[in-house]
């Protein structure tokens, strides 16, 4: 409901911290620039890697939707190690397998198309 892509990235930064208390949005003007910094609190416990480039999905999406253009950022960069390079990892169904008989129905692939799919649909 944003007019702009400003106000929309403005309204992110504001809102981000109702949903994780354990990471933060924040713009940065710099000339023509507009930085969006994503920041954790990674003295808590190694942050998923997921969660930054997740926000960042987001971010490109309502971006191109609030322009009506195929918008994407200039650059991106990330600091957290690429998925090769991770040693631990806390990702695990195991536990939820053995206490709740849950068993995956879909693969990765096809459940993110249905989750996109679905904000293409109730998203407008």
């Amino acid at each position: 409901s944003s007019p702009t892509l400003g106000s929309a990235l403005r309204r992110a930064v504001r809102y981000y911290r109702l949903i994780t208390g354990a990471a933060r949005l924040e713009l940065r003007a710099e000339g023509d620039w507009l930085w969006v910094l994503y920041r954790t609190d990674s003295t808590r416990r190694p942050w998923p890697r997921q969660s930054a480039e997740f926000t960042l999905a987001c971010i490109v999406l309502y971006g191109r939707r609030t322009t009506g253009s195929d918008w994407r950022p200039a650059q991106v960069h990330f600091s957290h190690p690429r998925p090769a390079d991770i040693r631990h990892s806390y990702a695990s169904i195991r536990k939820a397998a053995s206490l709740l008989g849950y068993r995956p129905h879909l693969e990765v692939r096809e459940g993110l198309r249905r989750t996109i799919e679905w904000f293409q649909v109730h998203e407008r």
